[in-house]
């Protein structure tokens, strides 16, 4: 009797043991995947735009397809989100980027979306994965990439867009959640339930999403704030400036730049920029050296003029700045003298940096870093009275 209880203790550590190494790589397995699907939507979004959304269609597929053979690794793999949002949410910075500044309310969410994911599929049961379980999945998934091809600049901060795409991520596993406790409680005599329970699931997760889509996403209202305009004599620049509606927390602002001929009316808008906090219109921003040259700017982007309005030239300093995220910055003041020379200024987000200086010699088309002998000082060349 002794040396069969000791076979029966040899073989249940002996399955533990293949029950650990199987868990271990399925794991691996799910990292190894993320890391390759990221890599190739990367590559595919950089070829083209169609080629990436191809990509997600075709990756999308084989996960539905495959789900049940490699779920049981993902809360493994959600275990390192949690452990990394507690990282965040604890220093406040990226937990694999010291550099990157996270807000609490971002960490947060994500420390959140983690562990919905990690309960919920760890709950799971592979045998009895169903479609409404590999949808949520997809979905979820998809939330989990979408907001860093979104976010750009903003991710490390609740946006509205990382707010709503977590959200959904969540609410789709809590239905699934729902119905596969309710389908393990019930196989055989919760059928009409089921279908019952589907349905409105179903019409509920339309309607959230249809609610929170036209009151929650940010988009430029129709309520005029402040109008303001000014003129050269050849051109005229017109600001307006509307309140943002939905969105989280406190609205923002949208600022309409158009220009249009000092004697006619047919404006030409030139940009658009939004404004986290609103503020008055920045007058002062909006600067003209000759009939023909003028040009403004306001917090990431840069407009000239050469023709008196009927071209403008735009400039962004996230779009154009390499490696803005690692070093934010914003512009702070712009100097062009009617012969196309000036200087940009550009204030860093981060304590503790230096302003940096871009000299331009064709009305910022074309910028160059300088680096003054006396950074406190720092004399701008091209301030007007200077040639």
């Amino acid at each position: 009797m002794r040396w069969t209880t000791t076979a029966m203790t040899h073989e249940s550590r002996g399955a533990e043991v293949k029950r650990a190494i199987r868990f271990a790589g399925r794991v691996l397995l799910v990292v190894a995947g993320s890391i390759a699907v990221l890599l190739i939507l990367r590559i595919s979004f950089a070829f083209s735009r169609w080629a990436g959304y191809l990509v997600i269609g075709l990756i999308m597929t084989v996960i539905y397809a495959t789900a049940h053979r490699w779920v049981m690794g993902l809360p493994g793999l959600l275990v390192l989100g949690v452990f990394n949002s507690l990282i965040g949410l604890i220093t406040q910075h990226g937990p694999t980027n010291p550099h990157k500044a996270v807000s609490a309310g971002f960490a947060g969410l994500l420390l959140a979306f983690y562990t919905v994911g990690y309960i919920v599929f760890d709950y799971y049961d592979a045998a009895h994965f169903s479609a409404v379980d590999r949808i949520a999945l997809l979905v979820y998934l998809f939330c989990m990439i979408w907001p860093a091809f979104t976010a750009g600049s903003n991710l490390g901060v609740v946006t509205p867009a990382i707010a709503w795409s977590m959200s959904i991520g969540m609410v789709a596993l809590g239905v699934s959640f729902a119905i596969h406790r309710m389908r393990r409680r019930n196989r055989e005599h919760g059928k009409v339930w089921l279908r019952i329970l589907l349905i409105v699931a179903a019409v509920a997760l339309i309607s959230v999403l249809a609610a929170g889509y036209y009151f929650l996403w940010p988009r430029r209202g129709n309520t005029i704030t402040e109008q303001w305009e000014s003129n050269n004599g050849t051109v005229k620049i017109r600001v307006t400036s509307y309140a943002e509606e939905g969105g989280f927390f406190v609205p923002g602002m949208y600022y309409v730049f158009e220009s249009a001929p000092v004697r006619m009316n047919n404006w030409h808008k030139i940009t658009v920029i939004r404004q986290d906090d609103p503020m008055p219109i920045p007058r002062d921003r909006v600067r003209c050296v000759s009939d023909t040259v003028c040009y403004l700017f306001m917090q990431y982007d840069l407009a000239v003029t050469i023709n008196g309005g009927e071209e403008w030239s735009t400039w962004n300093v996230i779009d154009q700045t390499p490696n803005w995220q690692a070093n934010p910055m914003a512009i702070k003041n712009v100097e062009i003298r009617g012969d196309g020379h000036g200087r940009i200024t550009l204030v860093p987000f981060h304590e503790g940096q230096s302003l940096q200086y871009l000299d331009t010699e064709d009305y910022g088309r074309h910028r160059r870093r300088v680096v003054p002998a006396s950074p406190t000082a720092a004399p701008n060349p091209y301030s007007p009275g200077k040639r």
